[in-house]
């Protein structure tokens, strides 16, 4: 029946065989050596919508052979297969794409993945075709329809395809007088995403639906999509325009593009080595190729043409600013006040600025929960990272203000005990002075004993103590005079590292005493501004970098 499937495509850009009247189908018949046959079509009246539709069993009852019915059967069903349109223009089947998203939802950053409802709308010329169709559903595979060709798709980032991979609706329809074929499919699918969270949490993510032709319809040179649009459903494009409805959550979407590329579905090539038995058929294959001078590029016999849909949705950054941004900046704003408490109430400050540090490791919790585990911190984990650093240091600053308090009082009762002793000394010698000066009435007085020193009495000199010439050397005028020296030398060096240590002991006394004074105050100041101008940086960085 080769000849039959040969004299049929030729004449596909004249007129069909299944249009054929009973004239001109007996001319075909007898062209594809079916001549003995003739007169049981011409008895039975059969025409070309009749001939589509015979079997095996209606031409064995017509008188036919077998085997002849069964050859005949097989070419007619090879010339009925709808196959890819071919023109007289060279180069591939080019078929018009546009992609309607019409909802998205479940986005789901843990597991990279999201739920999405779309249609699909392609559109071709196809000159082949001889019959009408209006077909939807399960009746594409009926009537006309069964005769028209149309594209298989396969989608590339579907996950779990059993389960969440529906088609909602097929509609496919013609125009015989343009040549022209209308295909809609509406899918529901769970997706594949890569996302990333570096902008956190005003990052954009772009929501890839990524299909391509299938291997068992074409390669990319012989059909490709062309002139691809894509768009969101007005249900939901509207969305962020009206703020008494949400169709989303936790997300807005701002539109949509869409792409075309050369989808590899194995990479031959690389798969192959540079060495072993599929690397030398490779070879073998090039050469076969290039000595018919025929294409020997292997790449292009796994490319089919692809494309991808991306539907770009912004995270509602306002949610997270609300709940999570405002009542941290409330929470490492309220450690300021320990700064009023004494510092002697250690315990209180410290239970305040513990149960704050708490508060924030709460929200790193909850926001653990619904982020992946990345590599890096988003502005979000990082905010709240040094806001719990910040509530820190009013632990720290707590601790360094009691222990300075602590050091004041230890020199507070020093000083006040060295007073106290000062006071009882200077009592005491008040006491003896008084003593001294009173005169002694009992004891007799004798004026003529009574000597001034100027008299040289020598009852007033000190004893005259004898020296033993044999036992004692008198000391020469050098040995005095070198050993004066060397005393007092070493009484100097001693008292000045005594002033040394005294003066650097004072100045960090005099240190330690400033900081002790002002810690409190100066925090109490400082800490809230740092932060608030921290707080502004980051809000002013984010939205610099989301423009």
């Amino acid at each position: 029946m080769s000849s039959l499937n040969a004299l049929a495509v030729s004449m596909f850009t004249c007129k069909h065989a299944t249009l054929f009247n009973t004239t001109e189908l007996l001319n075909m018949i007898s062209a594809a050596n079916f001549a003995p046959y003739k007169p049981l079509f011409e008895q039975n009246y059969i025409d070309g919508p009749t001939f589509i539709q015979l079997t095996e069993d209606h031409l064995t009852g017509m008188g036919m052979p077998v085997g002849h019915a069964m050859h005949m059967i097989g070419g007619l069903n090879s010339l009925l297969t709808p196959t890819i349109p071919t023109t007289l223009k060279k180069g591939p089947l080019l078929i018009q794409l546009a992609a309607v998203v019409t909802e998205v939802f479940n986005i789901d950053e843990t597991r990279f993945e999201f739920q999405c409802a779309f249609t699909i709308l392609m559109h071709w010329t196809d000159p082949n075709m001889f019959s009408d169709c209006r077909g939807r559903g399960d009746t594409l595979n009926e009537g006309g329809c069964k005769y028209l060709w149309r594209p298989k798709l396969k989608f590339l980032n579907v996950r779990e395809e059993s389960e969440k991979f529906n088609v909602m609706g097929e509609f496919l329809w013609n125009v015989r007088e343009t040549q022209t074929v209308v295909y809609q499919i509406n899918y529901e699918a769970k997706l594949s995403s890569p996302m990333s969270f570096v902008e956190f949490p005003q990052d954009t993510q772009e929501l890839p639906i990524s299909f391509a032709i299938r291997e068992d319809v074409g390669l990319r040179t012989q059909v490709r999509f062309h002139e691809l649009s894509s768009s969101l459903n007005h249900a939901i494009a509207s969305h962020g325009k009206r703020e008494d409805k949400d169709t989303m959550n936790g997300w807005t979407l701002a539109g949509t593009r869409i792409e075309e590329k050369p989808y590899l579905d194995a990479d031959i090539n690389r798969i192959a080595g540079e060495s072993g038995p599929l690397r030398e058929t490779i070879e073998k294959l090039k050469s076969f190729y290039e000595s018919n001078n025929m294409d020997a590029d292997i790449q292009e016999v796994n490319t089919f043409s692809s494309a991808t849909v991306y539907v770009i949705a912004n995270r509602t950054s306002t949610f997270y600013v609300l709940n999570y941004i405002v009542i941290v900046c409330l929470l490492t704003a309220l450690g300021s006040v320990v700064f009023f408490i004494s510092p002697k109430q250690l315990d209180a400050r410290a239970s305040i600025s513990l149960t704050l540090m708490l508060a924030l490791n709460v929200f790193q919790v909850l926001l653990g929960e619904f982020m992946p585990k990345t590599s890096y911190l988003t502005p979000m984990h990082q905010f709240v990272l040094i806001s719990t650093f910040f509530v820190a240091t009013t632990l720290g600053e707590s601790l360094i203000s009691h222990l300075l308090d602590k050091r004041a009082e230890s020199r507070s009762a020093v000083v006040r005990r060295l007073q106290r002793l000062a006071l009882e000394d200077s009592d005491e010698d008040s006491d003896k002075g008084v003593d001294t000066e009173r005169p002694n009435s009992s004891a007799p007085t004798d004026s003529t004993n009574e000597e001034s020193p100027s008299t040289g009495n020598a009852s007033n000199l000190p004893p005259y103590i004898p020296r033993d010439s044999n036992t004692q050397v008198s000391p020469t005028p050098n040995s005095w005079t070198n050993a004066i020296t060397k005393s007092s030398n070493e009484k100097k060096g001693k008292s000045v590292k005594k002033i040394i240590r005294s003066k650097a002991r004072i100045q960090l006394l005099l240190i330690e005493t400033f900081i002790e004074k002002h810690i409190d105050k100066t925090f109490l100041y400082g800490y809230p501004i740092i932060y608030a101008i921290y707080t502004t940086l980051c809000f002013h960085f984010w939205e610099y970098e989301r423009k």
